[in-house]
């Protein structure tokens, strides 16, 4: 008896159970997104060893579609377009589950209109792309593409693909995008220390969606030179 509750026990630590594992879908929140339109899923995952698979469910839990699958549990983020078996007029959410089980999360229902959007928001992160070494105290552009983004923006900065902090708070991005002469390293609760692993990410503020882009790839804060 006490063998089988040992074995039990071991299995609960095994699938993250006991330790908490838990996945919150922030995006998709509630209202309505447009068949053919691009949506962000996004979500935060806490003790999460495994992959996971995004879910497009029934508000009552029956499976629609498994929208991507073999994701990295961190940093929750997956651009979406509406597409069929979703169904015009009918109400969805969508979930994030383990893959090893351990946790599953789920957005507050949305319904799906039609017709699509002439001129879908868009936004992304063009430098830094990733892969650059910027020296400490230098000052480099951090450059973004907006299309049809009405919300202002913000840019934080990530080490690890965990928020540091913001580099700068609420600006309107431009139609089509802009730019902005960053200090490197300098961010609120800075500065950051010269090493690898950094990324910025840009994202809107507020709004029923929320728009974010980041680095593709890591990039590097070099320390100055020793004269």
């Amino acid at each position: 008896m006490k063998k089988k509750m040992l074995l039990t026990i071991l299995a609960l630590l095994a699938m993250g159970l006991v330790h908490g594992a838990t996945i919150t879908v922030t995006q998709p929140s509630s209202g309505t997104v447009t068949m053919g339109s691009p949506v962000q899923i996004m979500w935060t995952a806490v003790d999460v060893a495994s992959n996971v698979r995004i879910l497009l469910r029934r508000p009552g839990g029956a499976l629609v579609d498994t929208l991507a699958t073999g994701l990295a549990a961190s940093p929750g983020l997956y651009n979406w377009t509406v597409a069929a078996p979703a169904v015009v007029g009918e109400t969805y959410k969508v979930h994030v589950r383990a893959v090893d089980g351990s946790a599953e999360g789920e957005s507050a229902p949305f319904s799906v209109s039609g017709g699509g959007d002439v001129n879908p928001p868009f936004l992304s992160l063009d430098a830094p792309h990733g892969g650059e070494n910027w020296e400490i105290g230098s000052t480099q552009a951090i450059t973004w593409t907006a299309l049809n983004i009405t919300e202002n923006c913000r840019l934080i900065l990530l080490k690890n693909e965990q928020i540091l902090g913001t580099i700068r708070d609420s600006f309107a991005p431009g139609q089509g995008g802009g730019s902005w002469d960053w200090i490197v390293g300098n961010y609120a609760g800075g500065p950051a220390p010269a090493v690898s692993g950094y990324k910025v990410r840009i994202q809107t503020v507020s709004g029923a969606m929320i728009y974010s882009a980041q680095s593709a790839a890591p990039f590097t804060i070099t320390p100055k030179p020793i004269i």
